[in-house]
């Protein structure tokens, strides 16, 4: 059972899309050989033209976006990919750990101000229940156009 951490950090302190490591958040690494970017090269795939139409509409409007597929299959790099090409370099991004309380996200969005931000849920099955991204605040972080990963 996860502990539900309710310490969230404000918005002005989550990374920024730009500077943000990919590692940190989720994408697996290249094997290690000297000289390499720890950060695979990405292969464009089929669904990329409209994941990147769906991550758009999610900043236009708010929603959640999931990228399903078998395991190993580069999920977390084509999500990050499409997040990359479609955001603004300065759109701050939050992956809280799993068992994180979310119910305070909405009240932090609320207060950012004009800063872009996005939540980033690499393992969604970690960040649902009763303290985790429920209808209610999906349904707020949507109203207060936060797209959700």
């Amino acid at each position: 059972q996860p502990t539900h951490s309710s310490a969230l950090p404000p918005v002005s302190e989550w990374p920024q899309l730009e500077t943000a490591d990919p590692i940190v958040f989720g994408v697996r690494r290249t094997r290690r050989l000297p000289g390499e970017s720890p950060l695979p090269p990405y292969v464009s795939r089929d669904c990329d033209r409209e994941l990147d139409t769906r991550v758009r509409e999610a900043v236009r409007s708010g929603g959640l976006v999931v990228v399903t597929g078998a395991p190993l299959s580069g999920k977390t790099r084509t999500a990050w990919a499409a997040l990359s090409a479609n955001l603004p370099g300065a759109t701050r991004v939050f992956a809280p750990p799993p068992g994180t309380d979310l119910r305070g996200l909405a009240a932090l969005a609320r207060g950012r101000g004009e800063e872009s931000c996005v939540l980033w849920l690499d393992d969604l099955e970690g960040h649902l229940g009763e303290h985790g991204l429920t209808p209610t605040v999906l349904a707020e972080l949507a109203r207060l156009r936060v797209p959700v990963l």
